[in-house]
């Protein structure tokens, strides 16, 4: 009864944050906290179809990075972000949201390493990383 409590109160509380990040928005673009909040306040748990326009594009370039530029050395058994600084600014991301993608993925490395499930979890990235673009080449035709 507990786990429900706290499970219904996480998700109230990422429902405001979203909320009140919606209503915060200045302009058309996100300054770096509040993409940064945004991705915290649980981004990729809400439906599109309740994301204001401009998280729906942070969402659409977090995706992007992801299936594009995050590559998995085969020796290693561990993820890479293979896009400079520079280049994610240049899609309109902020440097905060680089350095949680190197932080996140240095993390998720760290674990691999840990657990020794390394090339599992790789294999995993990559199988999972082919069926979502074959789905969306799919959902294009």
């Amino acid at each position: 009864m507990k786990k429900i409590i706290l499970l219904i109160s996480v998700i109230l509380l990422g429902f405001i944050a979203c909320t009140k990040h919606s209503n915060s928005e200045k302009g058309s673009k996100l300054d770096e906290k509040t993409q940064v909040d945004i991705l915290h306040a649980g981004l990729f748990f809400v439906d599109d179809n309740s994301l204001s326009p401009e998280q729906k594009e942070l969402k659409v370039k977090i995706e992007d990075i992801a299936l594009h530029y995050i590559e998995v050395d085969t020796i290693a058994h561990h993820l890479q972000l293979t896009i400079t600084e520079k280049e994610f600014k240049q899609k309109g991301m902020d440097e905060s949201l680089y350095q949680e993608c190197l932080a996140n993925i240095a993390a998720i490395n760290a674990y691999a390493d840990s657990t020794g499930m390394g090339k599992q979890m790789m294999e995993s990235w990559l199988n999972s990383k082919a069926n979502h673009l074959e789905s969306q080449r799919k959902e294009q035709n």
